[in-house]
């Protein structure tokens, strides 16, 4: 089995090192965006190379996201169906990689090796990414698109104004919107005042968090709500990795 090290590029160039006299070649796949993860967009890579067994495993990435999987994934003798693998003739083997990113460009290097890494190593951290990528390392996805935040009826009951936040990914490309699960809420209101009691998710201390429709319920205190600070307050959200959004208004409490 041969062994070197490599710098792929994500879009069909293939680049060796010099470093064996017979160098096992990469090419890449455009990358497919298949999912979302908070602040991320979560791609699928087929990496096709001239050895039809072993593992591929990413080394560096220059990102702000993470590629894996950290152990390797598998060569499998024939190209991926879903994902567009080069066919080139030289090409005997074919792997998935998972990439995510925010920015959706980035540069990796892999290598081959004949067995995977033990069960559970981690997936490669990215580096932040330079405003201009060198040369021809580009990893070319989907950037992170953001969120759209919606705020439903709110209902009082006893003491507390409900508040229902609903947050949904944005359409990334060709991959749709969808809920956004486990997205992580920073709230603030203007003019400060009102009071948090907590949210479905916990209480004051609690992270406020989506659940797997992408709402959370947040609990005011309605008599906080004081006309004498501001007759409206608004309502800003934060999901995780997003910008911030004004969610909506309340009015004031009397």
């Amino acid at each position: 089995m041969r062994h070197a090290l490599f710098v792929l590029l994500l879009g069909g160039c293939v680049i060796g090192d010099g470093s064996d006299s017979q160098p096992i070649r990469f090419e890449a796949g455009t990358p497919q965006a298949v999912g979302f993860e908070p602040g991320r967009v979560v791609h699928d890579v087929c990496i096709a190379l001239d050895d039809d067994a072993g593992y591929v495993r990413p080394v560096l990435l220059v990102d702000d996201g993470a590629m894996g999987p950290g152990e390797g994934a598998p060569v499998r003798p024939a190209p991926i169906a879903d994902l567009g693998c080069p066919e080139a003739p030289e090409w005997v083997g074919w792997a998935r990689i998972e990439w995510r990113t925010r920015t959706g460009r980035g540069a990796a290097t892999v290598v081959h090796a004949a067995a995977s890494a033990p069960a559970g190593t981690a997936d490669v951290d990215g580096v932040p990414a330079p405003d201009a990528p060198a040369g021809e390392l580009i990893l070319d996805g989907e950037r992170f698109p953001g969120y759209a935040v919606t705020v439903e009826a709110t209902t009082l009951t006893g003491p507390a104004l409900t508040v229902p936040f609903v947050v949904d990914y944005e359409a990334a490309g060709a991959l749709p919107g969808q809920p956004a699960e486990g997205v992580t809420l920073g709230l603030s209101l203007l003019p400060a005042g009102p009071a948090l009691l907590g949210s479905s998710a916990g209480g004051i201390e609690d992270p406020i968090r989506t659940d797997a429709d992408g709402r959370v319920y947040v609990f005011l205190d309605a008599a906080s709500l004081d006309c004498a600070i501001s007759e409206e307050f608004a309502v800003f959200a934060t999901p995780t990795g997003g910008g911030t959004i004004l969610a909506t208004t309340l009015p004031c409490s009397l």
